[in-house]
């Protein structure tokens, strides 16, 4: 199975808040009796597998000691329309910071149809060592100072001769997001988002988010997928913020008038895959793996994205009851037709009798995505301290809902692997964990042997030891062993 282009744009639209943060911020229910076996067979019966119902929760047992819940209340706000000034004093550009594909700029200029760096006479140009942005076919917009392509502007000093005059600029005020990227199925415009503004440690909303390259209809030269899922994810996280098709672009290149953005966040897909982690990983957020979080840590899991998901929960009027008696364990499936559809009939059932045993800790559910109500589904996610899902599209798209210090399991065949929900896991903050068959696939083997798709890539008959992702489950939950 290959991930599905529209739900790694959507995931993905957290990473351009996490750039930005970044690089600004371094200086009770029924019992188990009564419920779980008059809904689901009992799992030494023989037969195929059973066609179970939506959810079957089952929990027993006194409340435990109150297991601490991992979500805060803090909200973005609603930003002001975004607003237009007029600079009257020249105002320098600063690189806040970059990696292949993801730049932060505050007081970067658009003129001609390029984006200048403006500088002072004496000082030091905008560092271009790394690879910014460019597009085939697309007017070259940035520089990479090793094969002589001028890609963008050289920065210019503010009063020579050859400079323009950013003290006559006209401002686009707040933070603005520039996709330099393909429209419609070869492009991916909708990644890293929020991720890119939290490396940079923006904590404004944007305001804007441009695509210079895209129409607005949801066709096949916009940014938006057939199913609406990029455009939905983009209303409930970013509020407010104002869209900027191919046509607007061109509008401010024709004026003739000296933009400045007042902060921008400029990301291109073909440089980000020239960093070596993309090469490795061949996922565009792969070099953000690599960027120490130590720093964000100190005061526990990271939050960063908090703010936007108890917002999201808000715009979708989703209501979370959170009663902090007992944790929350979710078993997640792909498929609405059955209850393990990857599993083979031996596997579910082991599987089934070891989340059994949990009952008298926590609160589990054994859920299909396709069969609940996004209004149902979201928030019980949301309270949610160990999901366990198959790897694929539904691990993505549902696990940023998760609280902050939340653990995934992620289960692959015996010799498969690739890394995207993994990466993901990180960036929010997550604990993932990888089971294959009966053991923990640990990172320091993964790191080695690298991505793998094996034949039994899309098998429905894998074999998986339940007991294995018991034993997670009572890690992450600090339980005792069985």
């Amino acid at each position: 199975m290959v991930l599905s282009r529209k739900n790694i744009r959507l995931a993905s639209i957290l990473s351009i808040v996490f750039i930005a943060y970044y690089f600004l911020s371094q200086p009770n229910g029924p019992s188990f009796s009564q419920s779980f076996p008059s809904t689901l067979p009992d799992p030494v019966q023989s037969g195929s597998k059973p066609e179970p119902p939506t959810v079957v929760k089952f929990s027993s047992g006194p409340p435990r000691q109150p297991f601490p819940a991992k979500h805060g209340h803090h909200r973005i706000p609603i930003p002001p329309p975004p607003t237009e000034s007029l600079t009257s004093t020249f105002r320098p550009t600063w690189q806040l910071g970059n990696i292949e594909g993801y730049n932060v700029f505050e007081n970067l200029y658009l003129y001609g149809g390029q984006l200048v760096a403006a500088t002072e006479l004496d000082a030091e140009p905008i560092d271009d060592d790394r690879v910014a942005t460019s597009q085939e076919g697309k007017p070259k917009t940035f520089v990479h100072a090793k094969d002589g392509h001028t890609w963008w502007k050289k920065t210019v000093a503010a009063m020579s001769d050859s400079a323009i005059h950013p003290a006559e600029a006209r401002v686009l005020e707040g933070v603005a997001v520039i996709y330099h990227d393909d429209a419609g199925p070869a492009g991916l415009m909708v990644h890293y988002v929020l991720r890119a503004l939290s490396l940079a440690g923006i904590k404004d909303v944007p305001s804007r988010l441009i695509f210079p390259h895209c129409e607005v209809s949801p066709n096949e030269e916009s940014w938006k997928d057939g199913s609406g899922l990029n455009s939905w994810l983009v209303n409930v996280t970013l509020p407010g913020a104002q869209l900027i098709h191919s046509p607007d672009w061109e509008a401010y290149q024709e004026s003739g008038d000296i933009i400045m953005f007042d902060k921008v966040v400029v990301v291109d897909r073909w440089a980000a895959h020239k960093a070596i982690e993309t090469h490795h990983w061949s996922k565009m957020m792969s070099k953000m793996a690599t960027l120490p979080l130590d720093t964000h840590k100190a005061a526990g899991p990271l939050t960063w994205f908090e703010p936007y998901r108890t917002t999201a929960l808000d715009m979708l009027g989703a209501e979370v009851e959170i009663t902090n008696e007992r944790p929350v364990v979710v078993y997640l499936t792909r498929e609405s037709s059955h209850l393990a559809p990857s599993l083979s009939r031996d596997a579910y059932q082991d599987l089934v009798k070891s989340l059994r045993r949990l009952a008298n800790h926590a609160e589990v559910h054994l859920t299909i995505v396709g069969n609940v109500e996004k209004e149902d589904l979201i928030p019980l996610l949301a309270k949610t301290n160990v999901l366990i899902s198959h790897k694929g599209d539904d691990l993505m798209t549902t696990s940023f809902w998760l609280p902050p210090g939340a653990t995934v399991i992620e289960i692959f065949d015996e010799n498969s692997f690739v890394r995207v929900n993994e990466m993901m896991s990180g960036l929010l903050g997550f604990k993932h964990v990888i089971v294959r068959n009966d053991q923990v696939y640990e990172k320091s083997n993964w790191l080695v042997d690298g991505q793998t798709q094996s034949e039994d890539w899309d098998s429905t008959e894998l074999p998986l030891k339940g007991s294995v992702v018991e034993r997670v489950v009572r890690d992450a939950l600090e339980l005792s062993p069985a």
